[in-house]
């Protein structure tokens, strides 16, 4: 009953079986290359590489040299060396602050500073005349006053003296006296050439008074009976060196 006994063979070893089955087949071409040692490899340098790259080359230069350490005394305090470029860096941020805040302090004065006014030019100025040159309307400041009752008298005198080529001065009131004629000439140089030139303009009649007045210039006092101007002379010339109060020319 039941199956026959094994048939006998050769002896095995003790615990046989317990152990692996044996390898079905010899081990995989190249997992022998992980049980040996690898070669060196030789320098690279000079050989052809895959693919047509190039080969390494050798090293360009020297290796940099290793700085010595800075010196420090026992106590771990710096040197000399360094104590003294330390006070020229401090001199140094010292004098670039100075010159920081003279500049900001320069230049907010130069901003805040105020524009320069412009320079009250003279109404006129003494020009030097010699005898025989000519004098003209333009070259004179004439001064219109009014002593009449007559309000604007003064400015309708002004205004025709400007039309007929006189440099405009000052205009205003006085009580003085005038002659007949209604005219007035006050000048310093009553024999100048000025003072002839425009008496031309105001009539026979007219005096010229030798007086000096508080505007620069030849003046003319207008007042009741005055015609009003007339045309005068282009010019006169001078029959001695004298001076010509003239505008100034800019």
């Amino acid at each position: 009953m039941g199956l026959g006994a094994a048939a006998p063979g050769a002896p095995r070893r003790a615990g046989h079986d317990e152990g692996h089955a044996p390898a079905g087949g010899a081990a995989r071409r190249g997992l022998h290359l992980l049980r040996r040692p690898l070669r060196p490899r030789r320098a690279l340098e000079g050989r052809a590489l895959p693919r047509g790259r190039a080969a390494p080359r050798p090293a360009g230069g020297a290796p940099a040299a290793e700085r010595p350490a800075r010196p420090c005394d026992q106590g771990g305090r710096l040197s000399p060396v360094d104590t003294s470029a330390r006070t020229r860096s401090a001199v140094t941020l010292a004098v670039l602050a100075v010159l920081f805040v003279i500049g900001t302090v320069w230049a907010w004065s130069s901003v805040t500073e105020p524009f320069p006014e412009a320079e009250e030019q003279p109404a006129c100025l003494d020009s030097p005349v010699a005898a025989g040159d000519r004098i003209t309307p333009g070259n004179v400041v004439v001064n219109v006053l009014n002593a009449s009752n007559t309000d604007g008298l003064a400015g309708e005198t002004m205004d025709a003296l400007v039309r007929k080529g006189f440099a405009e001065g000052s205009r205003g009131n006085t009580a003085a006296e005038t002659s007949e004629s209604g005219a007035v000439i006050w000048t310093e140089d009553p024999d100048g050439p000025a003072a002839a030139l425009l008496k031309s303009y105001l009539g026979p009649g007219t005096q010229i008074i030798e007086q000096a007045t508080a505007e620069p210039g030849i003046t003319v006092v207008v007042g009741e009976g005055f015609p009003g101007i007339k045309d005068g002379k282009k010019g006169v010339e001078a029959k001695t060196d004298t001076t010509v109060c003239s505008p100034p020319t800019l």
